[in-house]
């Protein structure tokens, strides 16, 4: 640096530093090289120039500079605060703030700030209970000759089972656990109670929705039914005929007696080119599985030529 006494007279005294000086040095301002500090200044930025005066009835030693590493404040406008990350000093709660202080670096300034209050979450387990299988509906659709209809869960015709009336539902079922079924597998396994006086005429379910109807002769039980792979909603419709009308057994035409032109009728009605208005029903089913097959026809057969006498 330069000392300066000449500028505006021998009654100031100037002293100029072309040192540059980085934003927040000190600069202690001293009355000559070992005097007193006249005056301390915290760079707000870094400057290269650095000038001081003062008149000589403040003091008449030639100022100088000596600069100080710790800063103890800090100044506004450009020079900003060093704040540090911060510290919680109260925790947040699920009921009130917390509140989190600053410190600058430099100067030691504190600021707050708050903290918002938590929120209890509850924990979740990412379980969820499988969809249940409710199985198809099957609907009875019983004549006034149905006194009701017992449903058994599983295909053993003697486990759990359940009494619906003769218009009543129940479900398809798993044909071992008895569990609602619906992948097209399940089944319904029953026997149809009937009133008194009356026989069984027909066991029949909607068209496509199922894939076989076994009566009798297959589940080994009077007036018991399994209708198996269940695909859809069903309706089983169930007819009957009273006891006091005399049946016998392949008289299709109704003229009292089988014969050949019975035979005839039911290979018709086998083929689809007659229809159940067309024949005495309660005549055809002679094996009881519920529909006129083959079967029905052999045994028709039989009747006519005089090797099976049926009552």
């Amino acid at each position: 640096g330069t000392a300066q006494n000449s500028w505006f007279g021998t009654n100031q005294k100037y002293y100029a530093s072309k040192t540059s000086y980085s934003a927040g040095k000190t600069i202690n301002t001293k009355a000559g090289t070992n005097g007193s500090v006249m005056l301390s200044y915290t760079l707000p930025r870094t400057v290269n120039y650095v000038m001081a005066s003062w008149p000589t009835s403040v003091s008449s030693s030639t100022p100088s500079f000596a600069t100080a590493n710790s800063v103890t404040s800090c100044l506004g406008g450009s020079f900003s605060h060093n704040w540090n990350s911060g510290v919680v000093t109260t925790e947040p709660t699920s009921s009130a703030c917390g509140i989190i202080t600053y410190t600058c670096t430099t100067c030691g300034a504190t600021e707050t700030q708050t903290i918002p209050m938590t929120v209890e979450v509850a924990e979740c387990d990412h379980t969820a209970e499988a969809p249940s299988d409710e199985g198809f509906t099957v609907t009875f659709a019983g004549d006034a000759g149905v006194s009701s209809i017992t449903v058994y869960e599983t295909q053993d015709y003697a486990g759990a089972s359940e009494s619906v009336a003769a218009d009543g539902t129940t479900v398809s079922r798993n044909s071992a656990t008895g569990e609602p079924c619906s992948t097209g597998d399940g089944q319904v396994n029953f026997t149809v109670v009937l009133a008194d006086g009356y026989a069984l005429d027909t066991v029949t379910a909607t068209s496509g929705t199922y894939k076989n109807i076994k009566g009798p002769s297959d589940t080994g039980v009077a007036n018991t039914y399994r209708i198996t792979k269940i695909s859809s909603d069903t309706t089983v419709t169930i007819t009957t005929v009273n006891n006091a009308v005399e049946v016998i057994y392949g008289d299709l035409s109704g003229d009292g007696k089988a014969t050949s032109t019975d035979i005839k009728m039911m290979k018709k009605l086998i083929a689809g080119t007659l229809t159940e208005d067309d024949v005495v029903m309660a005549n055809t089913d002679l094996d009881g599985d519920g529909k006129i097959t083959s079967k029905d026809l052999s045994l028709l057969k039989r009747i006519v030529s005089g090797s099976l006498v049926m009552s």
